[in-house]
């Protein structure tokens, strides 16, 4: 069982019921469909979701069905992240919060941003966006004050980097908007680093396929963050057989412990992007901000191919997170 191996987590973390056993998965990495995991009562499978403002709106359902490829059970609580609504962790209550993805860039924070970013192209305003500012004070009190379990996905994991890497990390990508089926391989360090959930040091090197679509990037990890004990999870993939390039510099983060991030959009599908490039168009996103010589043409062929994505694996790391205790 590879939730029973002996790698240990740098520290113990707050879970909803410190008695809950350890979860078993029962299958290897990289596999197609993974089965439940083997929960009781005494597990917490409660997470809050913080849903920021997205193209299609709340991501919060697109959480639910990805977690309970694996967690049946799970309950999904949303939290509007535009209305100053986020999770009071006071009680404890949540196995793990996610932070979602948004049409907004992280640094429409600050006052004067030029709005240039995100899915949207102006978000910004003279005064910054409040509830953007909110989320980064309460990022920083939830893994410092709780070391509550925290996944950010592309404009969340953009928070995570912007607030544990300081003002001035995540910025515009000079490469363009990346949008479409992406690679990433998996780093040792990461591998080493994430054994307790199920990461073994063969899957060093090994891809990770997953559905992208964003224009801000964090360009490095400061040194600062690396200091305090985060890494990144994986380097691009330049040679996918025949797909685009991922042109995202860090394709996630993890300090081994309770932060988790990904670049990408582990819980979108194929068709989910699909849908998305209609509004990305009438935004004028996409063709003006994709990467020199690809087309949207370019981006629907890719789509369109039979190379899958990972979800199901991708949904098992997730939960094995989120679920698992840990020595």
């Amino acid at each position: 069982n590879m939730l029973t191996t002996a790698r240990a987590w740098n520290t113990a973390r707050p879970h909803c019921q410190r008695g809950a056993r350890r979860l078993a998965l029962g299958s290897a990495a990289f596999t197609t469909s993974p089965p439940p995991l083997d929960t009781d009562s005494t597990t917490c499978t409660r997470l809050a979701v913080i849903a920021c403002p997205g193209s299609l709106g709340s991501y919060a359902p697109f959480f639910k069905r990805f977690i309970r490829r694996v967690v049946p059970d799970a309950e999904v609580v949303e939290y509007v992240a535009a209305d100053g609504n986020f999770p009071d962790l006071s009680t404890n209550r949540y196995a793990g919060v996610i932070i979602s993805g948004s049409k907004h860039a992280v640094y429409d924070a600050y006052p004067g941003s030029a709005g240039s970013g995100g899915e949207s192209g102006a978000t910004g305003g003279d005064g910054g966006v409040e509830w953007i500012r909110e989320l980064m004070e309460w990022t920083k009190d939830a893994h410092h004050r709780h070391e509550v379990n925290i996944l950010g996905v592309c404009f969340g994991h953009q928070i995570m980097c912007e607030v544990f890497g300081g003002e001035g990390t995540v910025q515009l990508n000079p490469s363009g908007f990346q949008v479409g089926r992406r690679e990433f391989t998996l780093r040792a360090e990461a591998c080493d680093s994430l054994a307790c959930l199920g990461l073994e040091p063969s899957d060093a090197g090994r891809s990770v396929s997953m559905e992208y679509l964003h224009g801000d990037v964090a360009l490095s990890i400061p040194e600062g963050m690396r200091k305090a004990g985060f890494m990144e999870i994986g380097e691009a993939s330049k040679d996918t057989e025949g797909g685009l390039e991922n042109i995202s510099p860090v394709q996630g983060v993890t300090n081994g412990r309770n932060i988790l991030s990904f670049q990408g959009h582990p819980e979108f599908s194929t068709e989910t992007v699909e849908t998305l490039i209609p509004i990305l168009t009438k935004n004028s996103v996409i063709p003006n901000r994709l990467p020199e010589g690809q087309a949207v043409e370019d981006v629907k062929r890719d789509l369109a191919s039979p190379r899958g994505i990972d979800t199901a694996w991708l949904a098992a790391l997730c939960a094995r997170f989120f679920f698992s205790t840990r020595p």
